[in-house]
């Protein structure tokens, strides 16, 4: 994978694990991308308030309300921004029934733990603008 990949983009990372996050956001600098990184739900929130960013990732074992009620408060913080923001949830292995309903909720796409740096790299890709300019 190319450095500079995700340049231009702006990812709000909420992963609760210091080591999981401190990682995963040298990653996105390391593949070009501005990662805001966040340890809370709250502090995801405070992030999507004051930039427009252009993905948020989400390991959704973090959300005190659960995960739609935290969806819901993304959602109207993205509404004020006038900007449809994808949000990809991050989950431990789970079945296809769990996947429907994340993305009935209004998840963009799911991640499952582990997932390699591909991976991510192809969600981020497939949900963000970049897309179109992607070669595979």
């Amino acid at each position: 994978m190319s450095p500079e990949r995700l340049s231009r983009l702006t990812i709000v990372l909420l992963e609760p694990h210091d080591e999981a996050r401190t990682s995963l956001g040298a990653f996105l600098r390391r593949m070009g991308a501005n990662p805001v990184l966040a340890a809370t739900a709250g502090e995801g929130l405070d992030a999507i308030n004051h930039c427009v960013p252009d993905l948020i990732i989400a390991d959704i074992r973090m959300f005190e309300l659960g995960e739609d009620q935290f969806l819901q408060k993304v959602r109207t913080l993205i509404a004020e921004k006038r900007k449809f923001i994808p949000v990809v949830a991050v989950t431990p292995m789970i079945g296809k029934q769990q996947i429907a309903r994340l993305h009935e909720i209004g998840f963009s796409g799911c991640l499952p733990k582990p997932f390699s740096p591909g991976r991510l790299m192809e969600t981020i890709l497939k949900l963000t603008p970049l897309h179109e300019h992607c070669l595979w």
